[in-house]
């Protein structure tokens, strides 16, 4: 076995990489039908990256974590835990 055998690689990038557009499009489940497989993956430089499945104990600190901001949080205001966002190329220049 190799080093990265186990880890998923997805299907082929398009040319040129991939583009936020590009992952909106993708289904969750993967191309072997692999359940939740494009879950959690984010996008950097035009490349998929796979990120690793959260243990329970990181789970449990999450929803302790939320629970609590979201029972302090003004009523018109919910805590989430997890969210996608889009940074564009010129907001992280400002963040430079």
């Amino acid at each position: 076995m190799t080093p990265n055998s186990c880890s998923p690689t997805g299907p082929p990038p398009p040319p040129g990489g991939w583009t936020a557009d590009d992952l909106d499009r993708l289904p969750l489940d993967g191309p072997n039908g692999e359940p939740d497989f494009f879950k959690r993956v984010e996008l950097l430089d035009g490349a998929l990256i796979f990120m690793s499945p959260q243990r329970r104990i990181h789970e449990r600190l999450i929803r302790g974590l939320t629970n609590s901001l979201d029972a302090q949080a003004p009523e018109d205001l919910a805590a989430v835990s997890q969210t996608d966002i889009r940074i564009n190329r010129e907001d992280m220049r400002s963040c430079r």
